[in-house]
């Protein structure tokens, strides 16, 4: 009995040993319920809240209008790890499916087609690729600047290529 009453003694007299040192730790003029200065200065100020999400006067894209995503559908990005675009590829191969499409647009081309590639080269005489190509309209808005806060933002259009490269699985008899 004793000896469970000395493990919390002794385990209390730590914490009561750095309870002073936290204490000493405040400036001076710090009143006990108020924080620190130097956490204080991390908190957002009253005049931070007021300000809109975007700064005034920028340019915000809208994302790219597509059919909805299907299970045999890969969608290329240039933030796309290329080695996981290859794993979802050969999965969609081995899956029962008998074709899946690879989609790029603008700067992913490059990596949607390298994708189409690495397929035919990977399993050759077992696929075969149809590519097509065409040209999206995109569209972004110019938030409106500080002087003009109110009013709406102007919508704006934009062209960008894009690529479909169907993968066909070859049936072998």
């Amino acid at each position: 009995m004793t000896a469970s009453t000395s493990a919390p003694t002794s385990a209390v007299s730590p914490t009561s040993a750095s309870a002073p040192a936290a204490a000493t730790a405040v400036p001076p003029t710090a009143s006990p319920s108020q924080p620190p200065s130097r956490t204080s200065s991390r908190t957002p100020s009253a005049k931070a809240k007021r300000r809109p999400a975007r700064p005034p006067g920028t340019y915000v894209k809208r994302p790219a209008v597509h059919a909805a995503i299907t299970e045999t559908d890969i969608y290329v990005r240039t933030k796309s790890n290329q080695r996981a675009l290859q794993l979802r590829a050969k999965q969609l191969y081995e899956s029962p499916a008998a074709a899946f499409t690879i989609h790029g647009l603008g700067a992913a081309l490059p990596r949607a087609v390298d994708l189409g590639l690495w397929v035919q080269r990977h399993y050759p005489q077992s696929v075969t690729l149809a590519v097509t190509t065409d040209s999206v309209t995109l569209y972004g808005e110019h938030e409106p600047t500080w002087a003009a806060l109110d009013a709406d933002p102007t919508v704006t259009s934009r062209i960008n290529s894009a690529i479909h490269i169907v993968v066909h699985k070859v049936m072998r008899h």
